[in-house]
């Protein structure tokens, strides 16, 4: 015959173990509750009936994910004009986006790398790197730009362009990946 006391050992080492599954696996637990006759030593305090009573574990939905803190994109360049002559001053625009879940207060840089190459021997030529400032704040989903008026004496022929938002790494960016895109423009003669 089992004892009040191994019942209430046995009870205590379930809920142990019921503790150490919702830890581990982060699953809901059911309670239940069932008054079939099993054979079991009378319940004593729950009224006299044979009941047994427990846990079960079910899974609860799809884990929602967790919400990016600071998310800086940089989601398009934009040079006016669109195919600039040898030496005469175009526009890029790099436009950046706050794709987390806080404002961005931290003024953070926004750099363009421009990487001319020749055409007749496709070599890179050195790369020329501006750097402007960002200074507002950008709320959840807001987004601004940078701009850069730039004159190059370069070869005519294809020039990358290179934006990278918070070059300097003053934001605790949760997605730096999306912190850089390239452009290719066409440097032309005429």
């Amino acid at each position: 015959m089992v004892s009040d006391r191994d019942s209430m050992t046995f009870e205590i080492v379930v809920v142990l173990a019921i503790v150490a599954i919702v830890a581990f696996t982060g699953q809901v637990l059911i309670y239940y509750e069932s008054t079939a006759r099993t054979g079991l030593p009378p319940a004593g305090a729950l009224g006299g009936d044979n009941v047994i009573s427990g846990f079960a574990v079910a899974i609860a939905g799809e884990d929602e994910p967790t919400p990016m803190l600071a998310d800086i994109s940089v989601e398009r360049i934009e040079v006016n004009p669109a195919s600039p002559l040898v030496g005469e001053a175009f526009e890029v625009r790099v436009y950046v986006k706050n794709l987390g879940f806080q404002e961005i207060k931290t003024p953070f840089y926004v750099e363009a790398e421009f990487i001319p190459k020749t055409e007749e021997t496709n070599v890179a030529l050195d790369p020329i790197k501006i750097s402007e400032f960002m200074p507002q704040a950008l709320a959840p989903g807001d987004e601004s730009y940078v701009a850069f008026l730039v004159t190059t004496i370069v070869p005519p022929g294809p020039m990358r362009i290179v934006a990278h938002a918070d070059s300097t790494l003053k934001i605790l960016d949760d997605n730096p990946a999306n912190n850089k895109l390239s452009k290719t423009v066409i440097i032309a003669l005429e």
